[in-house]
């Protein structure tokens, strides 16, 4: 019986998923650790808070990315899925972790 290998594109997927949600966790801890320590609130104008809201759209654009990747792994023959679902379930769950904390910004202004 010939064992299958796994999905190439399914383990990206997984990686990238992996990576972009530690770089979202940090970038979410930063931008609440700044709201948390400064009196007024958040400059939006100062470098680091454009510098780490283009981080969390770079981080959206990976998890799309991973998405692709994940479905791309599912259509390969041959070839075990464990990873391309991984990555799908992953990169989906950051990407409505995403939308669920802009939608919180958005009611709290």
């Amino acid at each position: 019986m010939d064992e299958y290998r796994h999905s190439e594109l399914g383990l990206a997927s997984f990686v990238t998923s992996i990576l972009t949600l530690v770089l979202l966790i940090l970038v979410f801890g930063i931008t609440l650790f700044l709201a948390a320590t400064s009196p007024d609130g958040v400059d939006e104008e100062a470098a680091a808070t454009i510098i780490l809201g283009g981080t969390m759209l770079a981080c959206v654009g990976a998890l799309v990315v991973a998405f692709g990747l994940g479905i791309a792994g599912l259509w390969q023959t041959e070839r075990k899925k464990l990873f391309a679902l991984l990555g799908i379930a992953l990169s989906g769950l950051g990407l409505m972790a995403n939308f669920l904390f802009l939608l919180a910004g958005l009611a709290m202004s």
